[in-house]
This record gives C-alpha cells, sequence and structure tokens, in this order.
C-alpha cells in the first residue's frame, strides 16, 4: 500500500495513469519493502506491456476516466 501525501493508495487492481499522461494502466504489484514501486501493465495494440513506477508518478483514475474498455 503506497500513500501520496495521506491523501490516496495504490494498491494492486487500481487503474492509474502517469500524471504526465499516457494510457490507463493496471496495478499488478506494489513493492513489499515499503519503497514507491509499482509494476503496471497496459495493452499496446494486441501487446500487453509492463514497467515498474514510482507512485509518486501515478494518478489513480475513477471509472468515469478510464478512457476505455
Amino acid at each position: 500500500m503506497i500513500r501520496e501525501n495521506d491523501m490516496s493508495e495504490i494498491n494492486v487492481g487500481d487503474v492509474v495513469r502517469l500524471k504526465s499522461g499516457g494510457p490507463a494502466m493496471t496495478v499488478a504489484g506494489v513493492s513489499k519493502n515499503n519503497t514507491s514501486a509499482c509494476l503496471c501493465k497496459w495493452f499496446s495494440g494486441f501487446d500487453v506491456k509492463e514497467y515498474i513506477f514510482e507512485a509518486l508518478a501515478l494518478e489513480k483514475l475513477d471509472g468515469a476516466n478510464h478512457g476505455g474498455g
């Protein structure tokens, strides 16, 4: 569980986006050693992409802002 300014928790299964923009991504893992690393997965066409992002670079999306699917 990662907290950004004690306002937003990022958990496995959350849908997030980079604060700088980009596709909606699903959080597939959150570091267990209390660092701010989040494994995110998303689709690019038919390919599944994944990358580890810092939680501070991510924003949670609500159901209205997923942008597809």
